[in-house]
């Protein structure tokens, strides 16, 4: 295939309420109300991290600007405002997952990237019916190289009784530039980890069958297992970790340089943005810690949760956190 297939112009929703959006100005004692039932919650503070807003619905997957942010909620997608929780746009698509954003100066100018298989659609904040979408068969993963250009990996060939081998494909500025087709020993059923390079368009993948990079379009095993991969850009590096493991491997040049140990099972990992190092979610039992560490593996801040939290997200510029959980998800400012 050659450029991008696009499918049409996304259709707005009539109903913003749709999205779950209420009125989530903070009133103190962890109050929030709006709805016809005032609803709690127990969004934790630390020294590090002010929590700023939430909104009642659960998020699959978040892209944040530093004012604003994109959210698959609801079956729709939507516009956020970080400070208020309100609603700006309500994009009435098929359900999706928000797998990944980038934001422009002064940071606001953010594009997401909403897989709904066999979909990868680009979302604008700031045009956000003129999202274009590509259909990228048997997709699993993607990730933004910039406002228009992305790398997907995925399955095209899989079937029930063989899942085929994984393909990665780089689109830039609405073309398919290249493509590689790991080797079909590499097993590519189960849940796959992926990161890139933004500034490289360098790929990492995590399979059942090992950890890869994919340099030069030849994977090279790396020596951890995981299935959690972020690429920090700010210290060019790596960090891998498994579900339900304890220990976040950091990797330079392919090479394990560092390990963090953790009193809990891991949940969820994700860069730290432009300061450096990363975020991870452990529980223990319904206990979730949400932490925070330097380049060098130095704690830096701690929120303590009594519900379980699903996922994290921090912005591009480590300047905006949300934290996703069951029935919600919240949005806090970094210091």
């Amino acid at each position: 295939m050659g450029r991008g297939i696009v499918l049409g112009i996304v259709a707005a929703a009539a109903v913003v309420a749709a999205c779950g959006a209420i009125d989530n100005s903070y009133q103190g004692d962890e109050t929030f109300s709006g709805n016809a039932n005032a609803w709690y919650v127990d969004y934790p503070e630390s020294e590090g991290s002010d929590f700023v807003s939430a909104i009642d619905a659960p998020a699959f997957g978040v892209a944040l600007g530093t004012d604003r942010a994109t959210v698959a909620m609801n079956d729709m997608t939507c516009g956020v405002h970080l400070d208020s929780g309100s609603v700006f746009f309500d994009l009435d698509m098929r359900a999706g997952e928000i797998q990944d954003g980038v934001a422009g100066e002064p940071g606001n100018e953010l594009t997401s990237l909403l897989v709904a298989a066999p979909l990868v659609t680009l979302v604008s904040v700031d045009q956000p019916l003129g999202g274009e979408q590509f259909l990228v068969r048997g997709i699993r993963q993607a990730r933004l190289l910039d406002a228009s250009s992305f790398v997907a990996l995925s399955n095209p060939t899989w079937t029930h009784d063989d899942p085929g081998a994984c393909e990665l494909r780089w689109f830039e500025d609405g073309e398919l530039s290249h493509k590689t087709t790991l080797d079909p020993s590499i097993d590519c059923s189960g849940d796959l980890g992926f990161a890139v390079d933004r500034r490289s368009g360098d790929a990492w993948v995590a399979t059942p069958s090992g950890v890869f990079d994919m340099v030069e379009d030849e994977p090279l095993r790396l020596p951890v297992e995981g299935d959690l991969l972020s690429w920090d850009a700010s210290s060019r590096q790596l960090y891998v970790a498994s579900r339900g493991d304890s220990v976040v491997h950091v990797l330079v040049h392919g090479e394990v340089v560092n390990e963090i140990e953790l009193p809990g099972s891991i949940v969820d990992l994700d860069d730290a943005g432009a300061p450096g190092g990363f975020v991870v979610v452990h529980a223990d039992g319904l206990a979730h810690s949400v932490v925070r560490f330097d380049a060098d593996g130095a704690e830096l801040d701690h929120l303590s949760f009594d519900r379980p939290v699903l996922d994290v997200e921090i912005s591009d510029a480590g300047d905006v956190m949300a934290v996703s959980r069951m029935d919600d998800h919240g949005y806090y400012r970094l210091r």
